[in-house]
């Protein structure tokens, strides 16, 4: 059996600009496996559509560094509707869109992304998502923009959780609570005929890999190598951002254009693990605010090894 592999954590992410031209669109949609276009073709609204390529095309270029592709490899999804690679198993992915922007993350393990607009909070959604310590955060805000920050940290911490873990909504998002001060908190609670329990997760200082031990913090680095190539004809811009990373080489952010500007990414100068009650595994969760004036946030939750 072929020994494994660790790889670096990998963020792609691109804006759908370049596919608001028909020819463009026209030229990545004919080049996604059948799979993809069928996903394509379900939804309605032209945006989405574009959101649906944008990450079509951001999978492909993923797996490009394995020297894979995406009209190839095979795509699985489990009981609750996570997509793997099962020929692969030690290639893990996750995929989010909002507005214009479309997310990818691969990793060496269990991985969940997810992006938002940040546009005015739906507090309705948090009333009946959100535990009452994490509406009580949020509400205590000084102003309507940290308001919505806190709205949104916390949206994309909670569903980057249930992707990474698989559980999807099967596993309620008010059955656990982030609880953020200068210091981060995730409890989790496992409600109805499941276990109880709270589980700490520090975001801390950061300076061991043990459980429950405080781990060092790691700021974002603006040290970037540009490589230039060329996808479909199109120049494509990947952006290289390595961070230290206590269990890997190297953690690397990339920005994909079809022509426009490129896109920021910057890491938010925090940190999660948490210790799930069902099957004591540990993740880590990482931040990112993502274009010029930050107009979406980010979040990564992957399975620690």
């Amino acid at each position: 059996m072929e020994s494994r592999k660790e790889f670096p954590i990998k963020l792609y992410c691109m804006t759908t600009d370049a596919l608001n031209d028909p020819e463009t669109f026209r030229k990545h949609y004919l080049e996604m496996p059948e799979g993809r276009r069928a996903k394509i073709d379900r939804v309605r609204m032209e945006q989405d559509k574009k959101l649906s390529l944008a990450a079509g095309i951001l999978l492909d270029r993923g797996l490009q560094e394995f020297n894979l592709s995406g009209k190839t490899i095979r795509i699985e999804e489990s009981a609750y509707g996570k997509p793997f690679f099962p020929d692969f198993p030690n290639i893990h992915f996750s995929l989010s869109h909002s507005h214009e922007m479309a997310l990818a993350v691969f990793a060496d393990t269990e991985v969940g992304c997810d992006i938002e607009y940040r546009k005015k909070p739906n507090e309705k959604l948090a009333g009946r998502f959100f535990c009452p310590e994490e509406n009580a955060w949020m509400t205590a805000a000084r102003t309507e923009t940290e308001r919505k920050e806190r709205f949104y940290r916390l949206w994309t911490l909670k569903e980057s959780f249930i992707k990474a873990t698989g559980q999807g909504l099967r596993q309620p998002l008010d059955s656990f609570c982030f609880r953020i001060e200068e210091t981060c908190v995730l409890q989790s609670e496992m409600r109805g005929k499941t276990r109880r329990g709270n589980i700490p997760v520090e975001v801390p200082p950061r300076s061991s890999s043990a459980a429950g031990s405080p781990l060092p913090l790691r700021s974002a680095q603006n040290v970037s190598a540009s490589l230039r190539t060329v996808l479909n004809e199109h120049p494509l811009d990947v952006q290289h951002r390595p961070l230290d990373d206590q269990r890997r080489a190297a953690h690397e952010r990339n920005a994909l254009r079809l022509g426009g500007a490129a896109v920021e990414i910057r890491r938010r100068n925090s940190s999660v693990e948490v210790t799930q009650i069902f099957d004591q595994a540990e993740y880590v969760f990482e931040e990112y605010l993502i274009g010029g004036d930050g107009e979406y946030c980010a979040a990564v939750c992957l399975r620690s090894q």
